[in-house]
C-alpha cells in the first residue's frame, strides 16, 4: 500500500524489496511494479522499474523471456546503455534467438564508442550470421564493416573473400582481392601479394570473364617473380584452352621454360603457339625453333626431323 501510495519514494520501494526477499513474494513483487507501470509513472520511475524488473526475472524467477522484455523497454529509453545492451543481448544468446540477437548487437556496435569492442562485436555478428541466420549478404556487411575500422585485419579479409566467394559476387571479391595485395605490398609481403594475385587473375579469367585481364595480371606476377608456380599453372591452363588468349599466354611462358632450361615443356608451349597462330609464315618459324630443340637439347632427332617437315609444308 505505501508503494501504490507513494512509488515514487525509493525508500519505500527497498522495503518492498526487502519484504519480498525475506518471503520469496517476488512474483507479487513484479506484479506491484508492472503495475505500477501500466497506471502511469514519470520517465525516470518508469525505467528504474524496468531495471530492477529485468533483475528480478533473471536472478529470482527464471523467467528470461520477461526479463528480455523488460531490458528491451530499458534500452529504448537509454539506446547507449551498454550494460542494459550487453545483458539482453546475453539473454538471447541463452534463449536461442539469433533474430532478436542480431537486432540487440547491432545496437551493441552503434553504442559502443571503442572501436576494438566494434570490432570484436562485429566478428560475432558475421559469424551468426552465417552460422544462425544463414544471411551472407549480412554477414559480408560485418565484415567490410571490420575493414572500415581496421584497414589490414587479416582475418577480416579472409572471412569477407570465403563470403563473397560463396556468394558469387565476383566483382566484389575481386575488389577485395585488390585490397589484399596492396594491403600485402605495404607491408613488404611480397610473396603474399602474388599469391593473391594469381587469384585476382582467376577470378578475372574464370569467373567475370575477363580472359585479357586475368592474363594481364599472370604477365605481372612472371615479371616480379619469373618462376611462380601459380602463375605458371594458370597460363599453361590458358594456354590449353580455347581461349582467345591462348597464344598470348604461351607467348608469356616461353622466357620461363627458358630460362629454367625445361626443353621439353618449352616444345610444348611452342606447340601451343602453333595452333594458336593464323600465319603460315609465323606456324613455320615456331615450327624450326621447335625441330632445333628436338636436335640440340632433346637428342630427338627423328622427332626434329618431322617437326622441320612440317615447317617446310608450311611454306614450301
Amino acid at each position: 500500500r505505501a508503494f501504490a501510495e507513494n512509488p515514487e519514494d525509493a525508500t519505500v520501494r527497498a522495503e518492498l524489496e526487502r519484504m519480498a526477499a525475506a518471503t520469496s513474494a517476488f512474483e507479487e513483487l513484479a506484479a506491484a511494479y508492472e503495475d505500477r507501470i501500466d497506471r502511469g509513472a514519470s520517465d525516470a520511475l518508469a525505467l528504474e522499474l524496468w531495471r530492477k524488473l529485468a533483475g528480478i526475472y533473471v536472478e529470482r524467477l527464471g523467467r528470461l523471456e520477461l526479463a528480455a522484455r523488460a531490458l528491451e523497454e530499458v534500452t529504448r529509453r537509454v539506446p547507449n546503455d551498454l550494460g542494459a545492451l550487453e545483458a539482453l543481448a546475453q539473454l538471447y544468446r541463452k534463449t536461442n534467438a539469433p533474430r532478436e540477437l542480431r537486432d540487440a548487437m547491432r545496437r551493441q556496435i552503434i553504442a559502443q564508442p571503442v572501436v576494438e569492442e566494434q570490432v570484436r562485436l562485429l566478428f560475432e555478428l558475421g559469424n551468426l550470421a552465417e552460422e544462425e541466420l544463414h544471411d551472407l549478404a549480412g554477414a559480408a556487411k560485418c565484415y567490410a564493416a571490420v575493414l572500415d575500422r581496421s584497414p589490414t585485419d587479416a582475418d577480416a579479409f579472409q572471412m569477407l573473400a570465403a563470403v563473397l566467394q560463396a556468394s558469387e559476387r565476383w566483382q566484389e571479391l575481386a575488389q577485395v582481392t585488390e585490397r589484399e595485395i596492396q594491403v600485402a605490398l605495404d607491408r613488404g609481403a611480397q610473396d603474399e601479394a602474388l599469391d593473391r594475385m594469381v587469384r585476382l587473375g582467376r577470378i578475372r579469367q574464370q569467373r567475370l570473364e575477363d580472359a585479357p585481364g586475368g592474363l594481364q595480371v599472370f604477365r605481372e606476377v612472371l615479371e616480379k617473380k619469373l618462376q611462380h608456380p601459380g602463375a605458371i599453372a594458370a597460363l599453361e591452363e590458358i594456354a590449353r584452352s580455347d581461349s582467345a588468349v591462348r597464344g598470348d599466354a604461351a607467348v608469356a611462358l616461353e622466357p620461363v621454360f627458358t630460362a629454367s632450361g625445361e626443353h621439353l615443356r618449352l616444345v610444348e608451349v611452342l606447340e601451343l603457339r602453333v595452333s594458336a597462330t593464323a600465319g603460315a609464315e609465323q606456324r613455320a618459324e615456331l615450327l624450326r625453333r621447335m625441330a632445333e630443340l628436338y636436335a640440340r637439347h632433346l637428342a630427338a632427332p627423328e622427332q626434329a626431323f618431322i617437326t622441320a617437315a612440317r615447317a617446310l609444308r608450311e611454306v614450301p
